[in-house]
């Protein structure tokens, strides 16, 4: 017996092929060239990190810096371990709840990374307006289509994957994309702390 309705009569007729990776198995010349062409040229670039552990968290750090230096936009959750100076700090979701001009943070490829991703404000965002390229990173192989976007799913570890974007992203231009995101990040941090000064208040509570 069902436990969902289903809001439309029908399923789409289109169909979506998700490829699949198994760089831990090796890959072939023509499937490591296509990768690297689906992100050679990507000038916004969105990496998000569900949990890890710390040990994986560490493994990844060096490759993570050089995503950022060339423009990539990072932000974790808190479970994932990961607190750099570089990537977005936990206020994405403030973010994405403030700016009004949404679709100006679509990326045009995002990356998912470890296990479980607790933010409901990017899984909306990113399932209302997809990015045109969704890589999922398994070590398992799971098929967890988290956006409803998936275009590759890769049976892998994080720190692989991260390597081989750090060596075949190229550098953005002036960063538009990331400046942005950390712009918008310091607005959030600047107005939290202004809320801060308050003492104990009908405002302070509410924050």
């Amino acid at each position: 017996e069902p436990l969902f309705s289903f809001s439309i009569p029908s399923l789409p007729e289109a169909e979506r092929l998700i490829e699949y990776s198994r760089p831990e198995k090796g890959l072939t010349a023509a499937a490591s060239r296509q990768m690297a062409d689906e992100c050679a040229h990507v000038s916004r670039l969105l990496i998000i990190i569900g949990q890890m552990s710390a040990a994986e968290a560490e493994n990844i750090i060096p490759d993570i810096k050089e995503l950022v230096r060339k423009g990539a936009v990072v932000i974790a959750e808190k479970l994932a371990n990961l607190k750099l100076d570089e990537i977005i700090p936990y206020n994405f979701d403030s973010i994405i709840k403030a700016y009004r001009h949404k679709e100006e943070l679509i990326p045009e490829m995002a990356v998912t990374l470890g296990g479980h991703i607790v933010s409901k404000r990017i899984k909306q965002l990113l399932r209302e307006v997809h990015p045109r390229i969704h890589w999922h990173v398994s070590p398992y192989g799971e098929p967890a289509d988290l956006f409803c976007c998936s275009t590759r799913l890769i049976e892998s570890s994080a720190e692989k994957v991260v390597g081989f974007l750090s060596d075949h992203i190229a550098t953005a231009q002036n960063k538009p994309y990331q400046a942005l995101w950390m712009r918008l990040s310091d607005f959030v941090i600047e107005k939290t702390e202004a809320i801060s000064d308050y003492g104990f208040s009908d405002i302070s509570a509410i924050r």
